[in-house]
Parts: structure tokens; sequence; C-alpha cells
């Protein structure tokens, strides 16, 4: 595939809204964050030339595919020492009197006062006005603690319709569905007899699925009595990528049976006696894919995480569970996969390892 058809395939149908003008086109697709700053857009698939457009030269855009519509929004944004104003595009999930949008933040706006699962923030706008709802984390001497800032702004916004006090509990969770519900009962309590629209959407998330084997040796450097340490495993894989958080990093987790053989020497008998270890292995790591569109017919990628071993004799005496550092990297050809990786037990440089190297087939269709 050529680098031009490559870009092509980021491409998905859409449209741009600027001032009293809906253009359909082509636009760029990639992670929400990177979406939020500006796109690319062109207006036919096979074009080369494409413009850019930011928040300040266009009104939003949307994806006819999966309906996902963004619009520019003023949002203030709370870092360490500082709050800043910018303008980004957030994406929509409710209209009407008052209408509701979801903006992801980047890794650079997420500081220390955030919350840990602080990931996006929340704009509603109303007769032409924007209004950040967030919520942040307290510390003091004696006390950490959350400032749901965004209870107070939602009492003041909606209290000319609503009870602010009854209907917007403190308790009101910081998450996309009880908000979307209090901005809908406030439209129906300003205009009965107009729906809002609800912008409902959920990206689907790519998974790649498949079997595979592998041939394992073994490295203990502190057991200087062991020989011949090889092994051979079967398992299956699930590659899970979340296109509206990240095209680049995904979520990969498997399960797999593995058979390790050894020789260890028996001082009294003067022998080499073998022996052999069954291992059921849990890999759960993050992957760094390098071609970030769903069908690259090759996608280079490097992982790091922990797998769970659970690991017995072959006479099944006992059962240790291990913790295993696990760091490695390959590709994607098509639907064969190839990768090398290594198992080290806890995070120490001189303990075991466990040397992998694999073959994958993707069952799934993408």
């Amino acid at each position: 595939m050529s680098g031009t058809q490559a870009q092509d395939r980021l491409y998905e149908a859409g449209y741009i809204v600027q001032e009293g003008d809906t253009i359909r086109g082509f636009i760029k697709r990639t992670d929400e964050v990177k979406l939020s700053y500006s796109i690319d857009f062109k207006t036919s698939a096979t074009s080369e030339a494409s413009t850019q457009y930011t928040p300040h030269n266009l009104k939003g855009f949307g994806f006819t595919t999966d309906g996902l519509h963004f619009a520019a929004v003023d949002v203030y944004i709370s870092h360490a020492t500082v709050t800043i104003k910018d303008q980004r595009f957030a994406k929509k999930l409710r209209s009407g009197a008052l209408s509701l949008y979801k903006l992801q933040l980047s890794r650079s706006e997420k500081t220390d006062i955030l919350l840990k699962d602080y990931s996006h923030v929340y704009v509603l706008e109303k007769e032409g006005s924007f209004h950040t709802l967030t919520q942040h984390k307290i510390k003091t001497t004696n006390r950490e603690g959350v400032n749901k800032k965004y209870i107070g702004i939602l009492r003041a916004m909606l209290g000319d319709c609503l009870n602010s006090l009854d209907d917007v509990s403190a308790e009101l969770p910081y998450k996309d569905q009880p908000v979307i519900q209090l901005v809908e009962q406030y439209n129906h309590c300003k205009n009965p007899t107009k729906e809002s629209t609800t912008y409902q959407y959920q990206t689907k998330a790519w998974v790649r699925k498949g079997i595979e084997v592998m041939y394992s040796s073994t490295y203990s450097p502190l057991h200087d009595l062991l020989s011949k340490r090889y092994g051979y495993a079967a398992g299956y894989f699930w590659d899970i990528t979340k296109p509206n958080l990240s095209r680049k990093y995904s979520e990969r987790i498997g399960i797999n049976y593995t058979n390790l053989h050894y020789n260890y020497w028996n001082q009294r008998s003067r022998k080499d006696i073998p022996a052999s270890i069954h291992l059921i292995r849990i890999p759960l790591l993050i992957q760094y894919n390098m071609n970030n569109y769903q069908e690259a017919k090759l996608n280079p990628f490097l992982n790091i995480g922990l797998t769970g071993q659970f690991s017995t004799n072959q006479k099944f005496g006992y059962l240790d569970i291990i913790p295993f550092f696990t760091v490695g990297g390959g590709a994607y050809f098509g639907k064969l996969k190839l990768e090398f990786f290594i198992d080290n037990i806890n995070f120490a440089w001189k303990s075991d390892k466990i040397f992998n190297a694999g073959i994958g087939y993707r069952l799934n269709k993408l």
C-alpha cells in the first residue's frame, strides 16, 4: 500500500459547518483529543490536498458514519496555578435551550490538582454563553477531598426553571448519563412542546482476536544447576483499541498454557534429571501501535505491562502465583502476528526470565 493510499484510509465521510453553510467531504479521523485542536478536511476522498481548520475558523464538524458531531466552544481549563481560557472542538451530547458538550483533555492538561480519572470536562451552552463544568482534587494537611464545582454551576444555570437545590443533588455523578438527564429535564421544563436532541453514539472498539503459539526459553542467572530450559505455549489473545481515546495505544490481554522443560543436576546421583513446569499465563499489556488506522496491513507494535503466571510442577504438587514484568514487540502482517517478548520475575534485573517468540493468527474481520 502506498503512502497516499494509507493516508486516504485515515479519512472518513463527514462535513464541516461554517457560517450558514454545511460542506460535505472527508475528515482525517483520529482520537478526540487531537480532533479538539484542529481537523484536516478535503472535499474528495482521492484528493491529495487537504485544508486544516481550527475552532477559530469553523463552527463545527461531524462524521457521517457514526453521527459524531463536534462544535467550537469556549472552555476554561485549570492547571496547577492558573485557569486558561481556550477555544476547542467538543463533542455534542445534547442540544436545546441548554446544550451540553464533552471535551477530552490532553495528557498535559491532566495536572496534579485533578482527579486520577479526570480525563474530560463538560461544557454547557446557554443563550450563546459557554460554562465549563469541572471537579478538582482538594489536598490539605489533614485531608484529601473533591471540589465539585460543577454542582454549583449547574444549580446556577438551571435555577430559572428547576428547583436547583432539589433537582441538582450534591451527589450527582460526574458522568455522561446523569448530566445528560439533568439537561434534558431542564430543556423539557423550558419548552415542554419541543423535544431537545440527544446525540447518542458509541464509538465501537477495534478488536483483533485470535490464536497464538510460542516457543519459550528460560534464563536463571542464580540457578547454575539447571540446563536445557525450553518450552512451548498455545493460547488466545485480544488486542483492543478505543479509537475515540487513542488510535496509537491499545489494550493487549490474553491467556495461554505453557509447558516448560528443563534438566536439573542431581549432585547425589551425578546425573541430569528431566523435569517440567505447567504455567497458565495471563498478560495485561499496554500496546503502542505504529500505524493508526484499523485496516493497516503492516502494523508494528511495542508493548509493556504485567503477566500473572500460575505455575505447578509435572506432578501438580504445588501452586505458585507469580507476577512477571513483560516487555516486547512485534508486528501484524495482515491476519498474521509475529512477536517477541521477555517475562521477568518482578522488576529485578537478575531475576529469572522467560524469552518468548510467537506467531498468532487473527480470527475475526476488522
